[in-house]
Order: structure tokens, then C-alpha cells, then sequence
């Protein structure tokens, strides 16, 4: 998948540089390139994209931030600031006036678990009940996420 990943990137560099993608990369662009960031877990990568993509003034749409989402819920290595990158993905949602989908939710619920923080799993969980989404993959997710949550900081879990 790594590989994979690392085309795409190249991919994305190359017809830039040579002008395939002007005035600037289209959504759908960035859009694969964030779900390589969740594939090569690299959530600060993501952020950056959704930074590039406000500064180019290219429309976010709810899938680019559930790629980035779930960059931050597949991050290596657990950390509190990956909380704090949820909560700026949602932020940036919010400023560009875009409701959470199911696939977000499901980010979310994930990101929350690997964060070991199984009260914002339950309250997305709850959340995105409210909002009409009764799919399995939201449970899957959030049942995923309660059992993560209790394996953060021991041994053999998620630290």
C-alpha cells in the first residue's frame, strides 16, 4: 500500500509540474491524495493538504475530511494531539459550512478510540444515531473503538 501511495504522490507532482492541473489540482486530486495520507497514516500531511487545498481555493468537500479524519484515527503512534487534530478537522468543516456525513462520523468514532477517549466515542456514536445513521459500519466502528480504548497504554495496545 505504501508503494501505492508513493505513486500516487509522484503521480499528483508530475502532472502539476507539468501543467495538468491548472489553474490548480482539481477536488477529486485531492481527494486521492488524502486517502493516502489515511493509508500512510500521516495526519499532519493531511492537514497540510486541506491547508493547500483553502489556500488554492479549491472546494472541501465531506470525503476530504473523512480521509483526513481517518489519517488521524490510523496515525502510528498514539498521542493526545491527535484529539486536538480531530477537533481541528471539524473546525475546518465547520468554516466551510459542511455537515458531518456517516463517514466521518465513522473517522471520528475511530479517532476517538484510538485517542483511548471512549466518552467522544460514545458521544459521536450517539450523535450520528440522532442524525439518521443506523449502518453497521458505524458499528463496527464504534465497537472497534470501545475495545481499542481500553487496550491505550497497556502493554501490547495502541501507545
Amino acid at each position: 500500500a505504501a508503494r501505492r501511495s508513493a505513486d500516487a504522490w509522484a503521480c499528483f507532482d508530475a502532472a502539476r509540474f507539468l501543467g495538468h492541473f491548472e489553474p490548480s489540482p482539481p477536488l477529486v486530486a485531492f481527494e486521492g491524495l488524502l486517502q493516502c495520507c489515511a493509508t500512510q497514516r500521516l495526519p499532519e500531511r493531511a492537514l497540510g493538504l486541506i491547508e493547500e487545498m483553502r489556500q488554492l481555493d479549491v472546494p472541501r468537500s465531506a470525503a476530504a475530511y473523512a480521509s483526513a479524519l481517518r489519517a488521524v484515527a490510523t496515525a502510528p503512534q498514539w498521542h493526545r494531539a491527535y484529539r486536538e487534530l480531530s477537533d481541528e478537522v471539524l473546525d475546518l468543516m465547520e468554516g466551510d459550512d459542511l455537515a458531518p456525513t456517516p463517514a466521518v462520523y465513522r473517522a471520528l468514532v475511530e479517532a476517538a478510540g484510538r485517542c483511548g477517549d471512549d466518552g467522544a466515542a460514545t458521544a459521536y456514536f450517539d450523535e450520528a444515531r440522532a442524525r439518521g445513521d443506523h449502518g453497521v459500519e458505524l458499528y463496527g466502528a464504534y465497537l472497534g473503538a470501545l475495545a481499542q480504548a481500553v487496550t491505550v497504554g497497556t502493554r501490547g495496545g495502541v501507545r
